[in-house]
C-alpha cells in the first residue's frame, strides 16, 4: 500500500464522499449565506479533519443529515469554516476618516440626546469594534459622559467568545502604536496580551446570522448612527449582499454613516452619499424621504477601491465581455484555461466575475495561468492582479503590478489613479501626488 493511499485512509475526512460535501456546502450556504467555490470545497476535508476525528466511526456518514437538523452541530461546522482574519486598526484610512470626520459629524449631530449608537456586523474576534472603542476613549474622551453603544455581532459563536475574553497575540497588533498597546493592554506571556477590563465593557457582544431574514427582529438597538461592515459581503452572493445594504440603509438614522470594505461596491450603495475622503469611500444616509435614483437590477461593478461605485456593467478598456458559450468561471478550471489570443479576454473576464463575487483563490489561480502565457504582456491582466492582491492586503504584490500595468501602457489611466490611490492610503504622499500628475 502506497503513503498516499494509506494516509487518505487515514484521514476521517475521507469518510465524506464529494456528494456529501456538496450538501454540506449547500446546507451551509442556505443557513448563513456565505458561498462556497470549488477551491473551499476542496478546503472543507482538511478544516472538518479534527472536528471528525474525534467522532466515532460509525456517526461520520450521517454527519450532513444531522446539520441538516441539529442547530448545535449546524453551529459546530460554521465555527470551523468561516473566516476571521483580523487585527487592530485594520485599513487605517477607515479609521483616519471616523476620526476626522465621520465621529465628528456624528457628535454634532447629536450633542443635545449626547448619545452614540454603533454596529459592528461581522466582528469576527473582536479587534475592530475594540479598536472603534480604543479610538473614542484616545482621541474624543469628552465622551466619556456620552451613552456611547457599540454594538458587535458575528455568526461565529467560537470567534465571539475569544473576543469577549478580549486576548490577543503579537499579530493582531500589525502596525499599531506601542503606546496604544501599552495603554489599552497588560502583556501576560511572551505573545500574549490581555485588554484591559475596562475597555473589554465597552463593547457588547451578540450572535448574529445576517443571512437570516428575521434578523432585523432581534435588533432593537436599531437605528444605528453608524454601521461598519467590512470584508463581509464579499463572502456572500452578489444578489445576497446587494440586499443586505438595502436592509442596513433602513437601520440607519438620517445623515448616519455606512463603511463597508474598501473593495465592495454594490448598486443599493447608490442611494447613499458617497464621501470620497483620508483616502477611503464611506456613505451617508441623507436625511430626508430616500429617494431611488436608479431603478435597475443589481449589476456587476468595477471594484477599486478609491473609485467608489460606478454605473457600469463592464468597462470595455479594461476587459471586455465573455463570450455567453464560455462556461460561467465557477466551472473555470484554471488548467483549461487557453492562452492563445483568441481566448484571452474570455479568461480574463471569468477571472474579473470571480473577483466580483470575492472568490481571490480561484480569481488568482486563473490570472496566474494567464501570466504564464500571452496574458503576461496585457497591462489589464496585470491591473486584475493588483485588484486581488489590493483586497488581500498585499499591498507590495499590488503596487509591483500596477508598475507592471504602467509599463506595457503607459496612457492606461486607471493605472495611474490606483496606483495614486493605494500609495495614499498607505500614508507615500509625495509617490501618490506623482501618479495622480501622471
Amino acid at each position: 500500500m502506497t503513503e498516499s493511499l494509506q494516509s487518505r485512509r487515514d484521514d476521517p475526512s475521507q469518510s465524506l464522499t464529494d456528494e456529501d460535501l456538496s450538501r454540506l456546502a449547500a446546507v451551509l450556504t442556505e443557513r448563513t449565506g456565505i458561498v462556497f467555490n470549488e477551491q473551499k470545497l476542496r478546503n472543507f476535508r482538511r478544516k472538518l479533519a479534527p472536528y471528525l476525528e474525534d467522532m466515532a466511526p460509525s456517526a461520520r456518514p450521517g454527519l450532513v443529515e444531522r446539520i441538516e437538523n441539529s442547530g448545535d452541530e449546524l453551529q459546530q461546522v460554521i465555527n470551523l469554516l468561516t473566516i476571521g482574519e483580523s487585527y487592530f486598526f485594520r485599513n487605517k484610512p477607515h479609521f483616519t476618516a471616523l476620526e476626522e470626520r465621520i465621529l465628528l459629524d456624528l457628535i454634532k449631530q447629536n450633542m443635545t440626546r449626547r448619545r452614540l449608537n454603533i454596529w459592528c456586523a461581522g466582528c469576527s474576534t473582536g479587534e475592530e469594534p475594540y479598536s472603534l472603542a480604543i479610538l473614542i476613549k484616545e482621541r474624543f474622551p469628552h465622551l466619556a459622559n456620552w451613552e456611547v453603544d457599540i454594538f458587535a455581532t458575528d455568526i461565529n459563536t467560537s470567534f465571539l467568545d475569544r473576543a469577549r475574553r478580549g486576548i490577543y497575540t503579537r499579530w493582531s497588533f500589525r502596525n499599531v502604536e506601542p503606546q496604544i498597546i501599552s495603554s489599552y493592554f497588560v502583556k501576560e506571556e511572551v505573545n500574549r496580551y490581555r485588554l484591559k477590563t475596562e475597555m473589554i465593557g465597552d463593547v457588547h457582544f451578540d450572535t448574529l446570522n445576517l443571512s437570516n431574514p428575521l434578523f432585523m427582529e432581534r435588533l432593537d438597538r436599531a437605528p444605528f448612527d453608524l454601521i461598519i461592515c467590512r470584508n463581509v459581503l464579499i463572502y456572500f452572493s452578489y444578489e445576497a449582499a446587494n440586499r443586505l445594504i438595502e436592509v442596513f440603509k433602513d437601520l440607519i438614522v438620517p445623515d448616519g454613516f455606512l463603511i463597508v470594505g474598501h473593495a465592495e461596491s454594490f448598486p443599493a450603495l447608490r442611494d447613499l452619499e458617497a464621501i470620497y475622503a483620508h483616502a477611503t469611500y464611506f456613505y451617508r444616509r441623507l436625511s430626508g424621504p430616500r429617494q431611488k435614483l436608479h431603478s435597475i437590477h443589481p449589476i456587476h461593478t468595477l471594484s477599486i477601491p478609491g473609485i467608489g461605485v460606478q454605473d457600469v456593467e463592464r468597462i470595455s478598456s479594461v476587459l471586455a465581455r465573455r463570450d455567453p458559450s464560455i462556461p460561467p468561471p465557477s466551472t473555470m478550471d484554471p488548467a483549461t484555461v487557453a492562452t492563445d489570443d483568441d481566448d484571452l479576454d474570455n479568461a480574463l473576464e471569468a477571472a474579473r466575475d470571480h473577483t466580483d463575487m470575492g472568490n481571490l483563490t480561484q480569481a488568482s489561480a486563473l490570472l496566474d495561468e494567464l501570466l504564464d502565457g500571452p496574458g503576461n504582456l496585457d497591462h489589464r491582466v496585470h491591473f486584475l492582479r493588483a485588484l486581488v492582491a489590493d483586497q488581500e492586503d498585499r499591498i507590495a504584490d499590488a503596487l509591483a503590478s500596477l508598475k507592471q500595468v504602467i509599463f506595457l501602457n503607459k496612457v492606461f489611466a486607471l493605472g495611474h489613479y490606483y496606483h495614486a490611490i493605494i500609495c495614499e492610503r498607505e500614508g507615500d504622499l509625495a509617490t501618490a501626488a506623482r501618479y495622480l500628475r501622471n
